[in-house]
């Protein structure tokens, strides 16, 4: 059975709370196999919480969104202490996908130990670069990869606002 109903935040409230402070939902109603009271979702193979409603799934920081400010996001919803599952209203931002971007783990294939900086074999120096936009920027060359992760973080936080 599909739904024509769109979800708004009136009836998101009709079936689940939300915890501002902790993050979680939990469902007010009745919800086969689910009994009122009982958290709502389940965590995804990639760390998010994805929750059940009118037959769709949602994630739940996409739903916090929704509760709190009666609307989805414009953009994208990033975690600003990167835990994916911490679905806390203090830790949500609505941000474009570049923003996003910056606000990740570093890369498994790293061996420079910091984000944003590589060793050049051509200079043998460590390159410092950022994304910005779709294009790539070179912040400079670099001795120590102490001093090219500086140049990236500042970077970062001139165009990100991760304050």
């Amino acid at each position: 059975m599909t739904s024509a109903v769109e979800l708004s935040q009136e009836y998101l409230k009709s079936i689940l709370s939300y915890d501002a402070e902790t993050g979680v939902f939990i469902w007010l109603i009745d919800r086969k196999p689910f009994k009122a009271g009982r958290i709502a979702g389940w965590k995804t193979d990639n760390g998010y919480i994805r929750i059940s409603v009118l037959n769709k799934h949602y994630l739940a920081h996409r739903l916090a969104w929704l509760y709190v400010y009666g609307n989805f996001p414009n953009g994208e919803i990033d975690h600003k202490n990167m835990a994916r599952d911490d679905n806390r209203i203090i830790n949500l931002r609505d941000v474009n996908h570049s923003i996003n971007m910056h606000n990740k783990k570093k890369h498994p294939n790293n061996t420079s130990g910091f984000t944003g900086v590589c060793w050049s074999k051509k200079r043998r120096l460590y390159r410092a670069r950022i994304g910005i936009n779709g294009k790539i920027i070179t912040l400079g060359f670099f001795n120590d990869a102490c001093k090219a992760s500086e140049a990236y973080n500042k970077a970062k936080e001139n165009f990100c606002s991760f304050k």
